[in-house]
């Protein structure tokens, strides 16, 4: 008759103190969640269309395309609602902070497309491009990520304040957390207009 492994046996005698420790992590990845949700209504002060916030933050969305906070709007045209076109922060998740094994957190434009061929993919990419050097100073960016399954990022760069500096927030004050976030999302939602001329074939407003 086969018995328990030796790490489920050790487990068992610390049963009570595992639980503890996993409703422990369970409120902190709550309370974590909630954080995007304040980042939400910091940005929609500024840029109310981006009224649409979908979370990816459980420990299995990591085994997939990594965690990711999506921040979209509801007229965007999407094939799947709670991965939509939008502004994502990606690598985002508290499992993938505390490791250091895993690529940094990002921040990206996506094109949420059932086609690889779309063709909005690479008008996005050059109307995107035309427009960083009035957005972006000296941030290094790019345009698509080295990834040969997923080429509907149409920009994207590296949070600058790692996943160091984004654990420090989250330690001494939540609140520089939740501008760090609200700041890169606010700068993406500058091309708001650049992706409204894409996907709503919308001309954009002259200032």
């Amino acid at each position: 008759m086969k018995t328990l492994h030796k790490q489920d046996q050790w487990l068992i005698k610390r049963w009570a103190k595992a639980c503890q420790l996993e409703e422990s992590m369970n409120s902190a990845r709550q309370r974590y969640a909630a954080l995007f949700t304040e980042a939400h209504k910091h940005v929609k002060k500024s840029h109310p269309a981006l009224d649409s916030l979908n979370l990816h933050l459980e420990p299995r969305n990591v085994q997939g395309s990594g965690g990711q906070v999506a921040f979209s709007k509801t007229t965007w045209p999407t094939p799947w609602p709670t991965w939509p076109t939008g502004i994502y922060i990606w690598g985002i998740t508290l499992d993938e902070l505390t490791a250091e094994s895993l690529p940094v957190p990002q921040a990206c434009i996506w094109l949420a497309s059932a086609k690889k061929a779309d063709k909005r993919i690479d008008v996005l990419r050059r109307r995107l491009a035309a427009k960083a050097p009035h957005i972006f100073k000296s941030r290094r960016i790019q345009w698509n990520q080295e990834d040969e399954d997923d080429n509907r990022i149409c920009l994207w760069y590296a949070l600058p304040e790692g996943r160091d500096g984004l654990l420090q927030m989250l330690s001494n004050n939540e609140q520089s957390f939740v501008n760090c976030i609200a700041k890169h999302v606010g700068l993406l939602a500058a091309f708001m207009p650049v992706m409204d001329g894409v996907l709503l074939k919308r001309k954009p407003s002259r200032p």
